[in-house]
């Protein structure tokens, strides 16, 4: 641990007396490990459907001319893409999002490979298993799912994002860059343990948040930068709070939220459904993410509750910080005796 970074951690928000548990709880946790301080809109319009094949709506991106494309491409669905059982299990054949020095050179391009590179490459790769019958999370899934919005809505993933969040007052969401150099002025340093050779030719060792993957390609599984308060938003507004209009339908809620009718989820008590995981007893629904750099936290509990957590670092110790998360907000949660009522939302852009 180096007490520099930590010794000193400022309290930004507005204090709230009956939420102390997690003023003491969360910094407590950040001090321990060392941590620094949509598709469903469109298919409610009618313009897509969760059953369409998903690479038919892709034409322009096809396989690199000499590979054998597996015939089982032409199954996978946009639903089989949002609960992760396209055929890929990034524990078999690892993970294209981040091999991108290696797509690039496959592809006899100048690096670093694109979201559309990366699926040219795969188009032309084995599937790990048959579409449809299995959950394995695959980043490359939700990769292609941002072109399917690009090509459906007639604009870029970005803008489109930004106009469904848009409602729900998000106005400030953006996609992420790579290299320090690249990105929003208030934007904070990601720490990790590692360097790594860069994804940018000729830019040499770099740490592994500032180049060994390429986060302009990142952009619909993972390249989204927002705060604590926006992602707060965004469960407000899906959370079926009847004082607050939701960005989605109720039937739309639903499809979120129901089990996927696969093997791995007939009888688990929690599972991944459209985008979230869900644990319809006692009614959470929630979604973490990590990469080198950062870890998020973002759960709406049953009773209203919704907490966002960001954090700048997922594990700069290599103590297992990530997995401390989920059991340090529930301590925090159990001891909170009486919810407030302030709405501080109209204080933050």
């Amino acid at each position: 641990m180096r007490p520099s970074l930590y010794a000193d951690m400022p309290m930004t928000g507005i204090p709230v007396a009956a939420l102390a548990s997690f003023d003491q709880r969360i910094p407590a946790l950040m001090r321990q490990f060392g941590i620094p301080g949509a598709t469903l809109r469109l298919v409610e319009q009618g313009r897509l459907s969760l059953d369409a094949p998903a690479f038919a709506l892709l034409p322009d991106l096809p396989a690199p001319a000499g590979t054998s494309p597996d015939p089982r491409l032409a199954s996978i669905t946009v639903r089989d893409l949002l609960q992760h059982s396209g055929g890929w299990n990034s524990s078999v054949s690892g993970d294209p999002q981040f091999q991108n020095i290696q797509i690039a050179t496959a592809l006899g391009i100048t690096g670093p490979a694109s979201a559309s590179d990366i699926i040219r490459y795969m188009r032309g790769r084995p599937l790990d298993f048959a579409p449809g019958t299995n959950y394995a999370y695959s980043n490359f899934g939700y990769n292609v799912l941002g072109r399917i919005v690009e090509r459906v809505s007639g604009q870029t993933y970005e803008a489109y994002v930004r106009s469904v969040l848009a409602p729900a007052g998000i106005t400030r969401m953006v996609l992420g860059r790579t290299r320090p150099s690249d990105r929003m002025a208030d934007e904070p340093v990601y720490y990790d343990r590692f360097s790594t050779t860069s994804v940018f030719p000729g830019a040499g060792t770099v740490r592994f948040p500032d180049g060994g993957f390429s986060v302009e390609a990142f952009d619909a599984h993972g390249g989204w930068i927002a705060s604590a308060v926006d992602l707060a938003r965004f469960m407000s507004a899906i959370d079926r709070d009847p004082q607050r209009p939701d960005l989605l339908t109720p039937t739309s809620l639903d499809a979120m939220l129901a089990r996927p009718a696969l093997s791995t989820w007939t009888s688990a008590a929690a599972f991944y459904a459209l985008g979230m995981f869900h644990r319809p007893s006692p009614g959470n629904w929630w979604h973490d993410g990590s990469m080198a750099g950062t870890q998020t936290w973002l759960a709406r509990y049953n009773g209203g509750v919704t907490i966002a957590l960001l954090f700048n670092a997922r594990d700069v110790t290599g103590a297992g910080f990530g997995q401390q998360v989920d059991p340090t907000v529930s301590a925090a949660l159990n001891s909170v005796t009486a919810w407030p009522t302030n709405n501080f939302f109209s204080l933050f852009r």
